[in-house]
């Protein structure tokens, strides 16, 4: 008996998926779990689901456990990953009460009469109990009398004990001949069997002249009477009839036979029960009341392989496998036949027609085979009722039936409808220009996001009077696309088609400037000024902001300066005078 250890409130999980019978679980962690050495094992319990699996680890190889399935009363189930394997306590650990008996020293004492005797009662659902050593009838003056030997040793004699004094062992008289040593209830002793007629012994066989080694036997020819049932020799002298006035078992040298006399109706039927450990329960094999023949069922020669079934061709019979998608309990060549039609059960899926039939068990004429049109078949769903519980586990439901007709999503998808077949399509938001979308579990978070730049002016510039002059913002405080050209062109060149918001703010210095502009060009021409006037020595502020729309390709934007004022005149640096120049994409 294997040493049974334990632990406490220790849980892990399944990694791997197991039918079954498998006999390998990769878990998630074994720390704290007990370590196994020789001879020594722990039990886990399984749970995923309503399903319950007790199983015993018998070696564990870092974290991989292996297992002998169907401990105490339970069955091998499958489980996937992410099932929970526990250390529980169980109740075969209270009812044996191995650990009490697996962790006794083995230190040699010498017992007293006095001294009790741990023991499991295997009478009373394995109880520990103790017992005086005395009990045993061995050590410590526990005995009544004293027990004496014969006076010298017989070779390959038996011992017995002499009733007559009720001290003394003696030995049997050796026979004559070969004899077998049996108890004799009758006279409540032992003695050695006499042999009858036509029996003998050769060495260690026993003989019967006549019988069984190819001689004749002369069968009987009266009745033996067992309790209701007369036991007789068949007109073939080669079986045993057995029966009462109703029921007669036939045992011939071709076959056995059980059935029932004229007059009783039904047909008998073969029982076959459980083993007696677990209950009465019984599996039935009955003969219909009336046969138009005889027919042989012969069994295959072969044994079955797990996912096969048993199968007929009319001649003979034979283990077939069940055919890819075909769920348990559907099996194929099933031919029902009726009223001079016959139809076959067909394991593929078929589209069907209006005029296809769906065989019914008619209960309202004795529960006969009869068939019904397809278009017949809505008549049911006004009778079918609300089906609270279960779970559907055919094909997918479609859109024409109040499902969805999908069975498996990616995150973010949606369902979208399409006028192609009216069907629900599905989809996933795009993310378009200035849009960011993350798709998660069951979510979809959507969030703007900036598109376009700011540049500023590093130093002063010097404009002349009187020109256009392009403004050589040379600083990015931000390019999201890197679409701002800061060191030859100084232009905005998206490569994202759109409108765009357009804004420029020329300081011009306060030397006596007093018509100032901001302008933004398109493609080399003007698309908006700011004009700006002022008298006195007051720095000139010139702002324009406009909506521009850009191609995405070819098109550009620059920011210029003009002024009115002789001599040139500076536009101020972004520190000195607010000069910037920006952009942000606001959609197409």
């Amino acid at each position: 008996m294997a040493i049974r250890k334990h632990g406490n409130n220790l849980r892990t999980y399944l990694l791997n998926n197991v039918t079954a019978s498998g006999t390998s679980l990769i878990v998630n962690s074994v720390a704290g779990f007990p370590t196994i050495g020789a001879g020594e094992v722990y039990r886990v319990t399984l749970s995923q689901n309503n399903s319950i699996e007790i199983v015993e680890v018998t070696s564990v190889s870092v974290n991989t456990l292996t297992v002998t399935r169907g401990m105490e009363g339970t069955s091998g189930k499958p489980f996937t990953n992410g099932a929970i394997v526990e250390l529980r306590a169980t109740a075969d650990s209270y009812d044996r009460k191995q650990d009490l008996l697996d962790n006794t020293t083995t230190a040699t004492v010498t017992p007293a009469s006095t001294d009790r005797v741990l023991i499991q009662d295997a009478s009373d659902s394995y109880k520990l109990k103790n017992v005086l050593f005395s009990s045993f009838g061995g050590g410590g003056g526990g005995g009544s009398g004293d027990v004496v030997g014969p006076a010298s040793a017989t070779t390959n004699t038996v011992a017995l004990f002499d009733g007559t004094t009720g001290k003394l062992l003696k030995s049997m008289t050796a026979p004559a001949a070969d004899r077998i040593i049996f108890y004799d209830v009758s006279a409540s002793t032992i003695d050695y069997l006499t042999l009858g007629t036509n029996l003998s012994i050769s060495g260690t066989t026993l003989n019967a002249a006549g019988g069984g080694g190819g001689g004749s036997q002369t069968p009987w020819t009266g009745n033996i009477d067992t309790a209701g049932y007369t036991l007789t020799n068949t007109s073939t002298s080669s079986g045993v009839k057995i029966s009462n006035t109703n029921q007669p078992i036939i045992l011939e040298g071709s076959h056995l036979t059980i059935q029932r006399t004229a007059g009783y109706g039904t047909s008998v039927p073969v029982r076959l029960y459980e083993g007696p450990l677990n209950g009465s329960d019984y599996i039935t094999l009955r003969a219909p009341d009336s046969l138009s023949s005889s027919y042989n069922f012969i069994l295959p020669d072969n044994a079955p392989t797990n996912g096969y079934y048993l199968k007929t061709d009319g001649t003979k019979t034979f283990w077939a496998s069940v055919p890819s998608g075909v769920p348990d309990g559907i099996y194929a060549d099933i031919v029902v036949s009726g009223s001079g039609t016959s139809w076959k059960l067909n394991t593929s899926l078929i589209t069907l027609a209006n005029n296809d039939r769906v065989v019914v068990q008619d209960v309202s004429a004795s529960n006969a085979a009869a068939y019904v049109l397809v278009t017949d078949i809505a008549q049911f769903a006004t009778k079918l009722g609300t089906i609270a519980t279960g779970v559907w586990q055919g094909t997918a439901v479609g859109t024409a039936y109040g499902g969805t007709g999908q069975t498996t999503y990616t995150n973010g998808q949606l369902l979208i409808g399409n006028t192609t077949g009216n069907t629900l399509t599905k989809g996933a938001i795009t993310a378009g220009n200035g849009i960011n979308i993350t798709n998660g579990p069951g979510t979809i978070s959507i969030a703007s996001e900036l598109i376009g730049f700011r540049a500023e002016l590093s130093a002063n510039q010097t404009v002349a009077s009187g020109p256009n002059v392009k403004i050589q913002l040379n600083t990015k405080t931000f390019d999201t696309n890197s679409f701002y050209d800061d060191t030859t062109n100084f232009r905005f060149k998206p490569t994202v088609a759109g409108k765009y918001l357009i804004m420029l703010n020329l300081g011009y210095d306060n030397a006596g400037v007093t018509v100032g502009q901001a302008r933004i060009h398109k493609n080399g021409n003007a698309v908006a000024i700011g004009y700006t006037t002022l008298s006195g020595s007051f720095y000139l502020n010139s702002f324009i902001a406009d909506v521009v729309s850009l191609n995405g390709t070819t098109d550009y934007v620059e920011a210029y300066g003009y002024h009115g004022t002789a001599p040139s005149r500076a536009v101020l640096s972004t520190s000195n005078g607010g000069t910037f120049f920006s952009a942000q994409y606001i959609g197409l």
